[in-house]
């Protein structure tokens, strides 16, 4: 086996990075992952997306080590299906998300935990997300989602959100 990478990871996003804005993956970019990883290279991902919407990716790329998700809460090894690690949010969040809440009617607000999806107040944003990344969220309240959670993502419009 040739090692002239041997030495070298190369770690990339997927949204804005490896994807493109259909959502695809160039056929030029994963041939040259995979020479890249022929020759040695170690290739991952990190990125903000969870395991179950990046996993229909992983058959086209060669990727050969852990994977960072929920930017950065957790290490998962898809070849063994299995966390690695995990780093979660500080338990008791919920007020403060109820606070955002009532401050911010129209705010769209979902909870990542354990390869799934909640949204707990839905707008065009959130919408727009689970069409974009091909999930169908749960639907819940802050106090029905069990904690701990991985990742809290919160989305409107820039202006409604700038005093």
């Amino acid at each position: 086996m040739n090692t002239v990478f041997e030495r070298t990871i190369l770690v990339s996003d997927m949204d804005g990075t490896l994807l493109d804005s259909r959502g695809s993956i160039s056929r030029e970019n994963i041939k040259a992952l995979q020479h890249f990883v022929n020759l040695g290279g170690h290739f991952t991902l990190a990125t903000g997306r969870s395991e179950a919407t990046i996993a229909r990716f992983m058959d086209e790329l060669p990727v050969n080590l852990p994977v960072i998700l929920y930017n950065g809460a957790v290490l998962y090894d898809f070849n063994r299906q299995k966390v690695l690690w995990t780093q979660c949010l500080p338990t008791g969040l919920g007020g403060y998300l109820d606070q955002l809440a009532s401050d911010f009617p129209g705010i769209g607000m979902e909870i990542f935990r354990d390869g799934q999806v909640f949204c707990i107040h839905e707008n065009s944003f959130t919408q727009d997300h689970a069409c974009k990344e091909r999930f169908s969220p749960q639907w819940g309240t802050v106090d029905s989602i069990q904690e701990p959670w991985f990742k809290v993502l919160c989305a409107w419009e820039h202006s409604r959100l700038v005093d």
